[in-house]
Parts: C-alpha cells; structure tokens; sequence
C-alpha cells in the first residue's frame, strides 16, 4: 500500500471538437477519461517512484513560477487546458486557452517548450502516451 499524502494533480487538455483529456491523481491513483467517452474511464496505481520523479520534473520546467492564465485573445476555437497540484504546502492553477508558457501561440510551432515538457511528464506519471502535443 502507499502511503497516504495530501498529493493532488489535475490535468485537462482538449478543445470543442475533440473533447477534453483529463487525469486526475490522488492517494496513489490516477483516473484517466475522456469528455467524448464518459463510460471509458480507466483507474490505474502510480507507484511512489513515478510520482516523485513528475514532482522533480515539474520543478526542472518551472512550472510553480508559470502565469496562471495564457490566453491568445485573437483565436477563437481550439485548445483549452487547466493545471491544478497540491504538493505538500504548495498549490497551483494555471489555464490556457490557445497559449502556452512560455506564451507560445497555438500558431507557433511548440514542439519542445515546457508545456511540451509537462505533457511528457503527466504521461510518464500516468505510464503511457496519453497527452499528444
């Protein structure tokens, strides 16, 4: 069994058309579910290890000192996302709607930014590819 902690991470990334991805984390589980597809929710273990190591990796990409609101006002449809962690004493929600941090446009080309970065993250917490960005 793991031991109990107060960890809590949320993660959501999607938009109108494609419906939303979202993990959810707490006391050792990950739920992983998909807007589109609300009787396909899956529960999975995160071993302790894993977990530790997302925290480390969050705090190599800076994720405590991000905004918390990136919005591209000048696109209308698209993506929308949503962070929110507990860990320890610290708390975070951040969104974004069509930006990332560090306030990368939608239109620009993302591939290896730290939003990239958590991406890769969440999906080595939940131990599959699960968010594609």
């Amino acid at each position: 069994m793991q031991p109990m902690n107060n960890d809590t991470i949320e993660f959501s990334y999607g938009g109108f058309f494609q419906g939303y991805k979202t993990i959810r984390y707490s006391n050792g589980t990950v739920t992983l579910s998909i807007s589109l597809k609300p009787d396909d929710e899956q529960t999975n273990n995160v071993p302790e290890e894993r977990l530790e190591v997302f925290w480390q990796e969050l705090e190599t990409i800076g994720v405590w000192d991000w905004q918390d609101e990136y919005v591209d006002p000048y696109i209308l449809d698209g993506v929308q996302w949503s962070l929110k962690l507990v860990h320890g004493d610290r708390e975070k929600n951040i969104s974004g709607s069509n930006m990332f941090p560090p306030n990368i446009s939608v239109s620009d080309n993302p591939k290896g930014d730290v939003f990239h970065q958590l991406c890769q993250a969440v999906n080595k917490l939940v131990g599959r590819k699960y968010f594609k960005y």
